[in-house]
């Protein structure tokens, strides 16, 4: 079995170097981030990666990769950047075939799917930025688990207690308690069997939304970012479920100061402490827990999160 440890990051997006000096991992991460959480997460498994899984090879995607990248600091860690656009399918299979065949014949240790997008704040209605927002941020990401699931290690590294991991940024927006929705609809999302029942109600969103019915269906209006986050949460619970030798879990970074973040306001902490809840179940000890969701006690805490309802 190959020693190297192989993590997909998928938003993983720009970064610079920051001003201070390097403290990047878990609860001592000070980042400067040119866009977002997964350019911090980026930045910290490449800086100080754990030396339990070292060597490290980072693929880092985003849909636009650097031309000229900073050099890796570490040389316990390579990143390699690819061209990745989750919203798709074309794009997620070809990427998966070369991982499978050139990048990483042993399996993936770890998956981190941070990319997303919120068209809400640009106050464009209807069905165009709905498509194009669960596009992204439920279907790209439940692509990206479907695919990924088999390529996974198995069993997993020591250095990852011997299960790999898959860790989908979700957001507190995906919660039911940020509807509201139509007890039907919430049960439904909360006992979804099987990926399949996911699937149909985002169909059922969707016409909602194209025939202006969500109130009278049970949906929330105008909330196209917080419905394909609770569809992810469904769906997470559910592909977790069906891969018991992988730790498959969610979570909410809180309000972070990112492109997203900065959108709505002045965030109340930086990108880089957002990684923490992240970073935290992708390589750090967690035991046995899966299909779980984790979030701090507010959007502004700064801890590395508990187990939560969504």
């Amino acid at each position: 079995m190959s020693s190297q440890t192989t993590v997909i990051i998928t938003g993983a997006n720009r970064y610079i170097a920051p001003p201070t000096p390097p403290h990047y991992f878990m609860n001592r991460t000070h980042l400067t981030s040119s866009r977002g959480i997964g350019a911090a997460i980026l930045h910290a498994l490449s800086t100080s990666p754990p030396a339990s899984l070292t060597p490290l090879t980072i693929l880092a995607c985003a849909r636009s990769p650097p031309s000229s990248p900073p050099p890796t600091t570490s040389n316990s860690a390579q990143v390699h950047w690819h061209a990745l656009d989750i919203s798709s399918h074309q794009s997620i299979t070809t990427f998966a075939e070369t991982v499978r065949t050139d990048l990483a014949p042993s399996g993936v240790d770890i998956l981190i799917s941070n990319a997303g997008v919120n068209l809400d704040l640009d106050g464009k209605q209807g069905i165009e930025p709905a498509e194009k927002t669960l596009a992204t941020n439920f279907t790209g990401t439940l692509g990206m688990m479907q695919t990924f699931a088999p390529l996974m290690r198995r069993p997993g590294l020591d250095g990852l207690g011997g299960r790999s991991r898959i860790v989908n940024l979700s957001s507190v927006g995906g919660k039911l308690s940020s509807g509201p929705y139509g007890k039907e609809i919430a049960a439904r999302l909360k006992g979804a069997g099987k990926v399949e029942d996911v699937e149909q109600l985002g169909r059922e969103y969707l016409e909602a939304v194209r025939t202006k019915s969500e109130k009278n269906k049970g949906w929330p209006v105008g909330k196209n970012y917080s419905v394909s986050k609770a569809l992810l949460n469904a769906a997470t619970e559910v592909v977790a479920r069906d891969n018991e030798g992988v730790l498959v879990n969610f979570c909410c970074p809180g309000w972070c100061d990112s492109d997203m973040g900065r959108l709505i306001g002045q965030p109340g902490k930086s990108n880089a402490e957002g990684a923490r809840i992240p970073l935290k179940l992708a390589v750090g000890d967690i035991g046995d827990v899966s299909g779980k969701y984790f979030e701090n006690e507010s959007v502004h805490g700064k801890g590395s999160g508990k187990i939560s309802e969504w």
